[in-house]
């Protein structure tokens, strides 16, 4: 009789495990016999993700010390110290036998002078790079850092050593001055081959970046992306705040298995019809994320994408002629800015009626709340999820107004909502005024009113995003609605924070943000 999987060598369930990169994954497989979880539990399921700063130098020694181990993980993403919220997430081997750090706090080491040593950030990346180099397992590697200027090439030279890496992403903000160049212009970074994801956000906080040194990156970074990636299927670039000319992207890159590409609105777009050959040879793209699209002035492009599901654009003023012959028969997700004339943004709303799939749609601009939602539902009424973005003031009704219904105005807009019978998320179709001192009078009472009203004008309504003046931007503002068992609107609550990433707005549409998914993209701000 052949033995069981459980009473095999270990050797065997040690191998078995390396190929399962998913903690959950090993979880399960642990728990099928107690010998395999003896095996699992205390040797892999840690030691495929790090999250942590770079100044854990204890558990840089520890891994260049074993390498066995090191080689087990998948995942390695560096936070810098200021990045605050990551920081509460670090994701470390405390308690693996071998790796565990009893000094350690959270998993980030303590004891650190906040003075910017050099030596000391030196003997940091020094001991980051010697543990990369023996973590030949590793397909990821983020770093996260827009406080510092220290230059990460050491570490990015050791990602050499590791040939599965086919994922990189990438925040930095590098010191700009008329001495030195930036670390990121000749960056070892450049010379990394065979990637399927990449992503590159690059600021300058300090206002100093020069041109000249963007665009020595810039064309490092495309040599390498152009000649030495060609299984790239998602893309990202975020090359400054300056306007910055990517041409040779579009003239010569060629991803047969692109699917993703967001670039940021400081990338200028190829003015001849160099756009339409590019996407015309990329058509597995499916979404697609670039603010300044608008301003290509052939239109054919759109026709080109016959599987694309998620469109960011900003100006809608070159999607008519689309529309009208179905150019987007698969598209469920599409943001667009209003701002840019109201007659046409009124004709472009009223033509996303034959763009049957659409599911999600975010609205920057345009004329008041309560017309541009009747406009929508016109249009759109089995939108799913719907967001207004409005950068110019709000119009929104007191307090007062919407609990004595002055004017009409809520009801108005409540009644128009209830065309909208299959929409699960709502978010910033009201903005609620706020006194001086940052607080809203009666806000209770009047979030239950706004709330149950939506609800029950929306069947299947599940969030709704409330926000005040003064904190539009915050996550908090999303409300989640319970029902009763016959669908009848029971009460409200304060969204979980496990359920805030989901929600997030700039994911609707699938795009690819990077590094930079923790921030979500400027466009969507």
């Amino acid at each position: 009789m052949n033995p069981s999987l459980s009473e095999r060598p270990l050797e065997l369930i040690n191998h078995i495990c390396s190929f399962l990169d998913n903690p959950k994954d090993l979880l399960s497989f642990s728990l099928t016999s107690r010998r395999i979880c003896a095996t699992a539990i205390p040797n892999h399921i840690e030691c495929r993700h790090i999250r942590c700063d770079v100044r854990c130098v204890a558990l840089w020694n520890r891994l260049a010390d074993l390498p066995w181990i090191a080689s087990q993980f998948v995942s390695l993403e560096i936070i810098g110290r200021f990045e605050s919220v990551a920081l509460t997430r670090p994701i470390i081997p405390n308690y693996h036998p071998l790796l565990g750090i009893a000094e350690s706090e959270s998993g980030i080491t303590t004891g650190w002078q906040e003075e910017l040593r050099e030596e000391c950030w030196s003997d940091c990346i020094h001991a980051l790079a010697a543990a990369v180099r023996v973590m030949s397992g590793l397909r990821s590697f983020r770093c996260i850092d827009r406080e510092e200027s220290y230059s990460m090439n050491d570490a990015f030279a050791a990602l050499k050593n590791c040939s599965r890496l086919d994922n990189i992403q990438i925040v930095v903000t590098p010191e700009f001055d008329d001495e030195d160049e930036p670390y990121i212009c000749h960056s070892p970074l450049w010379d990394l081959s065979d990637l399927r994801i990449f992503s590159f956000s690059c600021y300058d906080m300090t206002g100093t970046m020069d041109l000249d040194y963007i665009n020595k990156y810039t064309k490092n970074m495309l040599n390498m992306l152009i000649h030495r990636a060609p299984g790239l299927e998602d893309l990202q670039l975020d090359l400054g705040d300056s306007e910055v000319d990517v041409g040779e992207l579009f003239q010569h890159g060629c991803w047969p298995m692109l699917k993703r590409l967001t670039l940021a609105s400081d990338i200028v777009m190829p003015e001849d019809d160099t756009m339409d050959r590019f996407l015309n040879a990329h058509t597995t793209l499916e979404h697609i994320s670039i603010p300044r699209l608008s301003e290509v002035k052939a239109v054919r492009w759109m026709e080109n994408v016959p599987c694309l599901r998620g469109l960011s654009c900003a100006d809608p003023r070159n999607l008519k002629s689309a529309i009208s012959r179905h150019a987007f028969k698969f598209l469920e997700y599409l943001a667009l800015d209003l701002s840019y004339s109201s007659a046409t943004g009124n004709f472009c709303l009223r033509s996303l009626s034959q763009i049957t799939s659409l599911r999600r749609l975010t609205l920057r601009g345009g004329q008041s709340p309560p017309g541009l939602l009747a406009e929508v539902a016109r249009a759109v009424p089995q939108l799913e999820r719907l967001h207004f973005n409005h950068y110019d003031g709000w119009e929104s009704p007191t307090v007062a107004k919407i609990i004595n219904d002055e004017d009409g105005a809520f009801s108005t807009r409540v009644t128009v909502l209830s065309h909208f019978r299959r929409l699960t998320h709502l978010s910033r179709f009201i903005c609620l005024d706020q006194s001086p001192d940052g607080s809203v009078s009666n806000e209770a009472a009047v979030t239950e009113l706004v709330v149950q009203r939506c609800a029950t004008a929306c069947p299947v309504l599940k969030y709704i995003n409330l926000p005040t003046e003064r904190r539009i931007s915050h996550t908090r503002s999303w409300i989640t609605i319970e029902r009763n068992d016959d669908g009848s609107y029971a009460m409200w609550k304060p969204t979980d924070d496990s359920e805030k990433a989901a929600l997030e707005v700039e994911t609707w549409g699938g795009f690819f943000l990077g590094a930079q998914q923790s921030y979500m993209s400027r466009y969507l701000r």
